[in-house]
């Protein structure tokens, strides 16, 4: 089935940053089934899925993917001076681009990889956004008890303690020099690093008890791991869920 060439645009998050989008496929309207709501990967731009949007839009499906702040379609400058969180993501950028691109259409489920995944869930559960279901693809825990060995779980936790303590020291996260994550403010890595610790949620300026709310989602979830994935186990998605 033949698909328009992908299209690029930016909707104004409550901040007034422009979050920028990608559209595949036929119109909301024309599409036969729920519109896919795209959301990647920590410090991973979109381009880095396109070949995969587009095949998905090729079935027939109407997709919108969302960038992450800090990628290249949503650039900010002074990464050290950024305040922005999961949080952020989960109450302003992620509500603002459902509002303006799908403002009178329930009829979209949120897909996401790795921390998109657990964006993804995060909003579902607080209710900032309402898709009919969730797919998280490869969305486990970072924390050292997704690890069942001795040996894993201690190398898990010098992975985080050297995370936390490269970002206090800089004031930010050089994931683009250190092979992971991308550029990230400081905000966001104390939210990556929380998880990570402790494997659970408490998001920086948020009072929303999001385990509790986690556990009672009521839209369909589906939690995919991908075969030879050495970070995250079924079993570990099966955490995210509570």
């Amino acid at each position: 089935m033949s698909a328009s060439a992908p299209i690029t645009t930016s909707v104004s998050s409550r901040d007034g940053t422009r979050i920028g989008v990608m559209k595949f496929g036929r119109t909301p309207q024309a599409a036969p089934a729920p519109t896919l709501v795209f959301l990647p990967a920590l410090g991973v731009p979109l381009g880095y899925y396109s070949g995969m949007l587009e095949h998905w839009s090729h079935t027939g499906r109407h997709i919108v993917a969302v960038e992450q702040r800090g990628m290249p379609l949503t650039p900010t400058s002074g990464i050290r001076h950024q305040r922005f969180g999961y949080s952020t993501i989960v109450r302003d950028d992620l509500p603002a681009v459902i509002d303006s691109l799908l403002p009178d259409s329930h009829n979209y489920m949120l897909v996401g990889h790795s921390l998109g995944g657990q964006l993804a869930l995060l909003a579902t559960a607080a209710g900032t956004v309402t898709p009919e279901a969730v797919v998280a693809i490869a969305s486990g825990t970072s924390s050292p008890t997704a690890k069942s060995t001795r040996l894993g779980h201690v190398s898990r936790r010098g992975q985080v303690a050297f995370i936390r303590a490269v970002t206090a020291a800089l004031g930010f996260w050089p994931g683009h020099r250190l092979g992971f994550g991308g550029r990230q403010p400081r905000s966001l890595m104390r939210d990556w690093c929380y998880e990570g610790v402790y494997g659970r949620y408490r998001l920086d300026g948020d009072d929303t008890k999001y385990e509790s709310a986690l556990r009672g989602i009521r839209q369909p979830v589906l939690l995919l791991s991908l075969e030879g994935d050495p970070i995250v186990k079924s079993r570990v998605s099966l955490r995210v869920c509570g």
